[in-house]
């Protein structure tokens, strides 16, 4: 098989024939190209096959050997020179050596000093073959390397645990600066997808496969004027952007939307999808990233189809309470998959990024109260905290990491409720569902255990060995919750809010929601006004 070409050049076919008879006999690795005559000849076939090796006669018709091969050299092809010629003149071997020949023969020519020489250019390019396949090998592993921390440094992000040595590591090797940044993340439009199927698996890896594609097809269309990160994340695909110079905070809104109206075109068109895009503000600190990050994904989910949402700021409470209403499908989702590690590291970030904010205690609890009870109904299908149990971990916990700690056990205890098989799950369930639909009567435990057909003491002790909890936290917990939503709803006067959430006296009413929440009625109602007109 041969592995190298070779052309001969010289203006005499009969010297041609005798090399190449040569070359065939002795060097199988090596094909002899059609021999040529003159020095055009010479370029026009060098340009068209780029042999490993020319053996050119210097004195040619036209343009010397010597002014072919240098224009060539121009040309920026490369080959193994052999001189052979009859002139044996010191000027012309030193130009050819200038001009990379690897020797220089006269002619006639010695049989064994061409060997010599042709055994010694297949070594020369044996090596340089092994050399030219390591550096791709580390020019792929390399890549490979960037690629896997580029995928780190997004992800550190995402996870709010950014890592500025490694972006700056990455950024270097990667020829950009970092001078600020944003997110954006995009969602398949998911009524047009579903419309499609009816099956929830097949919806599912379409839906990722749908969401690779859409992946590839953004590349080049996003990258043309800024470098970014891209990763595919619970069911949106996320870019972080960092634009060089001429895009920055007053421009790159505009920017972005046009580009992700050329995006969603173009996967339309390609992929019969459509997608709906959130897009953060602009953060100079690296280290404050993640923020963007939660902005897109708050962004995101409010969008329609086809639709770029640009994020704006609510306000300290707001904004906060925003955000913790729209990520809890994310922690909803770690809890399901009984991820611990991901629920810890996900409340951990919540909970600092509300002390960054400087919020008081109270605007604290109300996140963090509305985020485990949301995130309770939607795994198991009831909420299962109180606002006293709650605070009550608030107050023991030491620092966050306690706090975030002992949320996650709570979490961890979901999984209680899932055994639907087992008897007494059957009737803490069944308990639940009596109590969230009748906890605006004057019900009772003795009542709630007669729905179920069994004793209150059996009813008691099942609801305190499974849930921690008893029939009067439950019931309590309920009321308030439902009075909270009425309120962040603004949606009942006093009056109506009091037979709504099953009490019948203002006092009393008044002095459990206070010691539940820690807050009275109307700082519970200035709260949610402060935090956006109630439009949570």
């Amino acid at each position: 098989m041969s592995n190298y070409t070779l052309l001969i050049a010289d203006d005499e076919a009969i010297e041609c024939a005798g090399i190449a008879g040569l070359v065939q006999e002795g060097f199988p690795q090596i094909r002899v190209l059609p021999s040529v005559h003159s020095s055009l000849e010479l370029i026009w076939s060098a340009r068209k096959y780029h042999p490993d090796i020319i053996l050119a006669d210097i004195n040619m018709p036209g343009m010397s050997g010597l002014e072919a091969l240098e224009l060539l050299q121009k040309e920026g092809i490369h080959a193994k020179i052999i001189i052979n010629t009859a002139y044996s003149y010191f000027s012309y071997a030193k130009k050819a050596v200038s001009l990379g020949a690897v020797d220089y023969l006269v002619k006639p020519m010695d049989r064994e000093a061409f060997g010599q020489i042709m055994e010694k250019i297949i070594r020369e390019l044996e090596q340089e073959k092994l050399k030219n396949k390591q550096e791709e090998m580390d020019k792929l592993a390399f890549q490979k390397m960037l690629e896997v921390a580029g995928k780190a440094v997004i992800s550190s992000v995402i996870l709010g645990r950014p890592n500025t040595e490694e972006l700056t590591i990455w950024l270097e090797n990667m020829g950009h600066t970092y001078w600020g940044g944003f997110f954006v993340a995009a969602k398949l439009w998911e009524k047009e997808v579903q419309k499609k199927t009816q099956r929830e698996n097949y919806f599912s890896d379409r839906r990722e496969r749908l969401l690779c594609r859409i992946q590839e097809i953004s590349e080049p269309i996003l990258k043309l004027e800024s470098p970014l990160l891209s990763k595919r994340y619970n069911g949106m695909i996320l870019w972080f952007f960092f634009p060089e110079e001429g895009i920055g905070s007053d421009n790159y809104q505009s920017w972005v939307s046009a580009s992700l109206n050329r995006l969603s075109e173009e996967v339309q068109n390609n992929c019969g999808a459509v997608l709906q895009f959130g897009v953060s503000g602009w953060h100079y600190d690296y280290e404050e990233m993640h923020y963007a990050y939660l902005e897109a994904v708050t962004a995101v989910n409010s969008a329609a189809d086809g639709e770029v949402v640009l994020f704006k700021p609510l306000g300290r409470m707001g904004k906060n309470l925003r955000m913790a209403e729209q990520n809890v499908e994310q922690l909803a989702a770690y809890a399901s998959a009984h991820d611990l590690e991901n629920c810890r590291a996900f409340l951990y970030l919540q909970m600092q990024i509300w002390q960054g904010c400087g919020l008081n205690q109270i605007e604290y609890m109300v996140l963090l109260t509305r985020l485990m009870q949301e995130c309770s109904r939607r795994v198991c299908g009831y909420t299962l905290y109180s606002w006293g149990q709650l605070r009550a971990a608030a107050v023991q916990a030491k620092d966050l990491e306690e706090l975030a700690d002992m949320m996650v056990s709570l979490l961890d205890g979901l999984s209680v409720l899932e055994d639907k098989g087992n008897t007494r799950i059957a009737y803490v369930c069944r308990s639940l569902r009596y109590i969230e639909e009748h906890f605006t009567e004057n019900i009772s435990l003795d009542m709630t255990a007669e729905n179920l057909g069994i004793s209150s003491f059996y009813l008691s002790r099942i609801l305190t060995q499974i849930l921690q909890t008893s029939f009067v936290e439950l019931l309590t917990g309920a009321r308030i919750n439902h009075a909270v939503e009425q309120i962040a709803a603004q949606d009942a006067m006093t009056r109506n809010l009091l037979q709504k959430s099953g009490y019948q006296s203002a006092a009393y009413f008044y002095k459990v929601f206070k010691k539940t929440t820690g807050m009275t009625v109307g700082e519970m109602r200035d709260f949610y006004r402060n935090a956006g007109d109630g439009n949570v």
